[in-house]
């Protein structure tokens, strides 16, 4: 998998929680989680997102569903 992260701005935003509080850390923390996630590919990406919402709601089958199929597309 192609990954999109940028790299400065994780670096900046890890500098951050390092001294933030509880609130901002948290609102940085999921901007941490969404560079981590970015993969170049949209569909990845798209199938990433369902098959975490598929989690969030009990749907653990359709959640390895579409992981799985990330999977399939691109191992790497």
């Amino acid at each position: 998998m192609v990954m999109a992260l940028d790299q400065e701005k994780l670096d900046g935003l890890l500098t951050r929680l390092q001294s933030a509080g509880a609130d901002e850390a948290g609102r940085i923390e999921t901007e941490i989680w969404i560079e981590w996630s970015k993969s170049g590919s949209p569909a990845l990406d798209l199938l990433l997102q369902r098959g975490r919402v598929a989690m969030a709601v009990g749907e653990f089958g359709l959640a390895v569903e579409h992981f799985t199929a990330i999977i399939d597309q691109d191992p790497t």
